[in-house]
């Protein structure tokens, strides 16, 4: 893969695992889009990194399927759409400089060609060009095309798009993030299809807003447009077909109470707010009442928990969403904390090494080796991105560390004994142990 990275200007990795279904469905898209580009000097390839083991190492694989872009070289991560249209969009996209140099006259064409276009209407010598470009070239904002208008130097910035009205940016250039946080909620259309957006969504937006609904139903599509662009600023507005609704029981949806219906997911805290389908009907009233609770606070999210076991005696504990607290953050303990999934191949594999950690710590009543499986528990403190994921709490800290060294015991072991909080470390003798005090 090194000498095709090198041959190639322009190549776009899957690493990817046969038992994932992520990557089952993506497979058909990708050979679509690898055909569509082929031509014009576009790679995209595939390793199973189940067998390449050494590859995945190498480019740090942590979940299924992993998507690089090597643009001359260079590597950053895919976080584009996952369908065969949506990848050859954004591929021939990040072809292009991050920022188009453009006259007046060149404008007028970019427009028409793009859902949504930036535009800067001065050049590089700005004072603001740099923070301009620098938003440009973030991964998030792939969809989006950025120009610059080299003939024009009024300082002004444009979103032109063809969903909506245009809008200037009125904000301050002194934090970048400002300006970033504009252009993901003006630049992109109010409600976008899931599939095609969740990856930008979670990276670029606090609060998403999931409707699930019978896409063929004009009336309901028009209400998620409505509340969309009203609530823009509050939530990242997108949708899904009736197809999805069984998966998301873990959101606090029920099955039996069918489409429409939606849930609120905070990816700064990772709180759910799923409609209250069996009280309420699903109308524009409801909907937005049910919104302007969860701005104000006024709803509590949902917090999913198995029953707290009868028995938890073994040498790893289990933890569940109603026990967290009362075992995490307990007096004078250090936690470690594998958030996991029943299906995940690398949790299976970490297992058999994980119980022996906990057999080493055993007989230290300091020092707690736990596990959550976090598909069927909330809990109160880690936003999860992937499994496994392991967070370590020393004695008094209930906000964690994460652990992101090797996954062998002394690893473990090593990180543990560098981070806790009191107590002696796991399988060492007493000093001066078979020795009287004189």
């Amino acid at each position: 893969i090194d000498a095709a990275i090198a041959e190639n200007n322009f190549l776009l990795l899957e690493l990817f695992a046969p038992w994932c279904g992520h990557c089952k469905q993506l497979a058909p898209q990708y050979e679509i889009a690898a055909t569509a580009v082929k031509d014009d000097g576009i790679v995209l390839a595939k390793i199973d990194a189940t067998v390449d083991t050494a590859a995945a190492q190498k480019f740090g694989v942590r979940g299924y399927p992993t998507l690089i872009w090597f643009k001359n070289g260079e590597r950053k991560e895919y976080k584009g759409p996952r369908d065969a249209a949506g990848i050859e969009q954004w591929v021939r996209k990040n072809t292009q400089p991050t920022v188009r140099s453009v006259t007046t006259a060149e404008l007028a064409g970019l427009i028409e060609e793009s859902e949504a276009v930036v535009v800067a209407y001065f050049g590089a010598d700005h004072a603001n060009y740099g923070h301009f470009s620098t938003v440009a070239e973030a991964d998030a904002m792939a969809d989006v095309t950025f120009a610059s208008v080299t003939d024009a130097d009024s300082g002004k910035v444009t979103v032109h798009r063809k969903f909506d009205d245009d809008v200037d940016f009125e904000g301050s250039w002194e934090d970048v993030s400002e300006f970033a946080s504009f252009v993901a909620a003006e630049g992109f259309p109010y409600f976008a299809e899931a599939t095609k957006n969740w990856q930008r969504l979670q990276s670029t937006r606090p609060v998403i807003f999931l409707t699930c609904l019978d896409t063929s139903n004009e009336e309901d599509m028009a209400l998620g447009e409505l509340l969309a662009k009203e609530f823009r600023a509050d939530f990242a507005s997108t949708y899904a077909g009736a197809e999805l609704l069984p998966r998301l029981e873990s959101f606090g949806i029920s099955e039996a109470d069918g489409v429409p219906t939606g849930v609120v997911i905070s990816n700064t805290h990772g709180f759910k707010y799923p409609f209250p389908k069996a009280e309420k009907e699903w109308n524009e009233a409801n909907v937005r009442e049910w919104l302007e609770g969860i701005k104000s606070g006024e709803i509590k999210p949902f917090f999913k928990s198995e029953p707290i076991p009868e028995e938890n005696d073994g040498d790893v504990t289990v933890l569940v969403g109603d026990n967290f607290k009362d075992i995490v953050f307990a007096e004078g303990k250090n936690v470690l904390v594998e958030f996991y999934a029943p299906w995940c191949g690398h949790c299976k594999n970490l297992a058999p090494i994980y119980e022996q950690l906990g057999a080493a710590y055993a007989d230290d009543d300091s020092v707690v080796i736990a596990k959550m499986d976090s598909t069927a528990n909330d809990n109160p403190v880690v936003q999860i991105q992937g499994f496994p994921t392991l967070y370590f709490f020393p004695a008094g800290n209930d906000e964690g560390i994460k652990y992101n060294s090797g996954r062998d015991l002394d690893s473990f072991k090593a990180f543990i004994e560098a981070n806790r909080v009191g107590g002696a470390a796991a399988d060492s003798d007493d000093e001066g142990k078979g020795h009287d005090e004189l």
